[in-house]
């Protein structure tokens, strides 16, 4: 998208995209923990956006492999 930012961080109405998803998770009886996969230099920026928007339902934050195969795998 042209940007330093990861578009997930990118602000949508106010909050970051992945803030969004992650509230919709929150809302959902049928989901009790989330894990994310995030790039390593990006993993405290993530934290502080789960703290600040009280997002609970965040149990792991794992980081992400040289490929999204590798990602995955992590995961």
């Amino acid at each position: 998208m042209g940007s330093a930012m990861p578009k997930q961080f990118l602000l949508l109405r106010g909050k970051p995209v992945i803030v969004h998803t992650i509230e919709n998770f929150q809302r959902c009886s049928s989901v009790d923990n989330v894990l994310i996969v995030c790039v390593r230099e990006w993993i405290p920026h993530l934290q502080g956006l789960v703290r600040e928007h009280h997002l609970k339902k965040v149990e792991w934050i794992i980081e992400g492999g040289e490929t999204v195969h590798d990602s995955t795998r992590n995961a």
